[in-house]
Formats: C-alpha cells, sequence, structure tokens
C-alpha cells in the first residue's frame, strides 16, 4: 500500500504543480514509476474522486486534479491575442 501511495502522491503533485495533462505527458513525467503503476493509481485517484480523467479525443486522455476544478478547456483558437 505505501507502494500505491508513492505513486499516487507523484501523480497529485505534479498536477498541482504543472496542472493538466495527458496520460503519455504524464506516464512520461513520471518515469520512474512503470506505466502500468502510474496508470492504476490514476484508475484509483480517479474512482474516488482525486482526478478527473476525460477523453477529448480519441485514444487521448486528459488528467486533471480536482482541486483545480473543472473549468472548461480552452483552445488556441478560442483564446484571444492579449487575453
Amino acid at each position: 500500500m505505501a507502494r500505491e501511495n508513492e505513486v499516487e502522491g507523484a501523480i497529485l503533485d505534479h498536477l498541482a504543480t504543472h496542472g493538466s495533462c495527458s496520460m503519455e505527458d504524464l506516464a512520461r513525467k513520471l518515469s520512474a514509476y512503470t506505466l502500468n503503476r502510474v496508470f492504476f493509481a490514476v484508475d484509483r485517484l480517479s474512482r474516488n474522486g482525486q482526478l478527473i480523467l476525460r477523453r477529448p479525443r480519441p485514444l487521448e486522455y486528459c488528467v486533471s486534479s480536482i482541486a483545480l476544478g473543472l473549468q472548461p478547456e480552452r483552445t488556441h483558437k478560442e483564446i484571444a491575442p492579449g487575453s
């Protein structure tokens, strides 16, 4: 259980520091852990309501901290110059 908490803590710390990211980016940033460990930790955190896992496009997953809220993502097309 301590090892699971270690991965979960690393995920939550990364999201708190860097914000939302893709599942691939998260796995790359947490390369000290296997992809399986990161995936299962994301699954546990999502089921426990500690993070949000979304699928913006087929075969792409976005991981966000629940602490950051459910603010809609803005694409580069929606961002006006100077905003």
